[in-house]
């Protein structure tokens, strides 16, 4: 049996971000093929760490359709509302809004204005934003199944795995942390 390659988790994904279409692995390779990659990325981490609570600061969670956004604070807001409980109805347009727009551009911006378009593109460096979403996509996919919110996950943590050496000491830790929850998460699917 010939080993494939997971390239999605190497390189600088958000200068030279991920397409993922006409991948040339499917099934169960690609599946080893993750995990391997996962495997030697935690090799590289240090223990494992949970998401801290949500900031004391976090403002409530804004109204779906809100002219102005910061991201910062809307994902310290959803970590607060899913922290507390099931998730709502607010919660989970958020989280379905967030999908989308990693989705279709393989970034989360520090703001976003009407349309929920970025206030400034060049602003989607900061991987705090990606290691929370991350949290955030873990939780509330647990919670509801929804494969969107997987498949956002994993090609987020392909970023983070990437870039893992612009995260701190405390971040690298968190991702460790959600590397694991990933893989649960996986094999519950």
């Amino acid at each position: 049996m010939t080993l494939v390659d997971y390239p999605y988790a190497e390189g600088d994904r958000l200068a030279e971000r991920n397409t993922y279409f006409y991948t040339p692995v499917v099934g169960q390779p690609m599946i080893d093929a993750l995990h391997r990659s996962r495997a030697q990325v935690l090799a590289d981490l240090p223990d494992p760490a949970p998401p801290p609570p949500a900031e004391a600061s976090a403002p409530a969670l804004p109204a779906p359709g809100s002219d102005i956004v910061d991201t910062h604070d809307l994902l310290e807001s959803l970590w607060a509302s899913l922290s507390s409980g099931p998730s709502g109805a607010a919660d989970q347009a958020w989280i379905t809004l967030l999908v989308h727009k990693f989705e279709t551009t393989k970034r989360l911006h520090a703001a976003y204005g009407p349309g929920f378009r970025a206030i400034d593109p060049a602003q989607h460096r900061d991987l705090a934003l990606y290691l929370r979403t991350g949290e955030i996509l873990a939780v509330s996919f647990a919670e509801s199944g929804r494969l969107p919110q997987l498949n956002a996950l994993l090609k987020l943590v392909d970023t983070l795995c990437a870039m893992r050496q612009g995260l701190n000491a405390g971040q690298r830790a968190r991702l460790a942390g959600l590397i694991r929850r990933e893989a649960d998460l996986l094999a519950t699917v």
